[in-house]
């Protein structure tokens, strides 16, 4: 029975305990190395869509300045489009129980974060989605050392159990004017042909 008396007592304190207590937001940020740096895997992605699975950070492969992560993911646009906007979704796990997605800039980060815009979902409840998408920049293509960038992830110390990302770029749509022509030109050939088509049986 004494029991009884304290627990709401108990219940007051666990309510009134910070977040913190529960698990600190993750963060995730994407950056640009900048520089050519050595010693860390670059994953060549060729399409559009790709899984991301971090491992722990190498010496030199993050610009000078910028807090060590947990994680980090190297990649290299290959694909041959560039990308305007990256969206990555994946399931809360044990991990990340009670976490919720935080993509402002790690410290250091600012200079080099890709994307100027960045909305973050997720409650970190088990088995719920987190939806993180970045905007307002830009990842070319096939072009050296300017394709590559790193997403980096704070939060989940063995970055191995960081839940597998789904990722998917978007690139920019074809310019109004050029579809305009390209549609001119082809029903032009296309007239031509039957045109032609037509004297010959004539």
């Amino acid at each position: 029975m004494k029991f009884l008396r304290i627990l709401p007592i108990l219940f007051a304190i666990v309510c009134a305990m910070p977040h913190s207590a529960f698990g600190d937001d993750f963060k995730q940020n994407i950056l640009d190395p900048v520089t050519p740096a050595t010693g860390f895997t670059v994953n060549t992605i060729f399409s559009n869509s790709f899984t991301v699975n971090f491992t722990a950070c190498g010496t030199g492969e993050l610009p000078a300045g910028v807090a060590t992560p947990d994680g980090c993911f190297a990649g290299q646009n290959d694909s041959g489009q560039t990308w305007t906007s990256l969206e990555m979704n994946f399931l809360s796990n044990g991990s990340t129980m009670g976490q919720s997605a935080d993509c402002t800039p790690a410290a250091g980060a600012s200079p080099f974060v890709i994307f100027g815009d960045a909305v973050c979902t997720g409650t970190g409840a088990i088995g719920t989605p987190y939806v993180l998408t970045f905007s307002e920049g830009s990842i070319p293509t096939n072009d050296g050392i300017a394709s590559i960038f790193f997403i980096t992830e704070t939060g989940v110390s063995d970055p191995n159990n960081f839940p597998t990302e789904d990722a998917v770029a978007n690139t920019p749509e074809p310019d109004s004017l050029v579809l305009f022509l390209t549609g001119t030109i082809m029903a032009g050939l296309y007239l031509s042909r039957r045109r032609l088509f037509a004297s010959t049986l004539g």
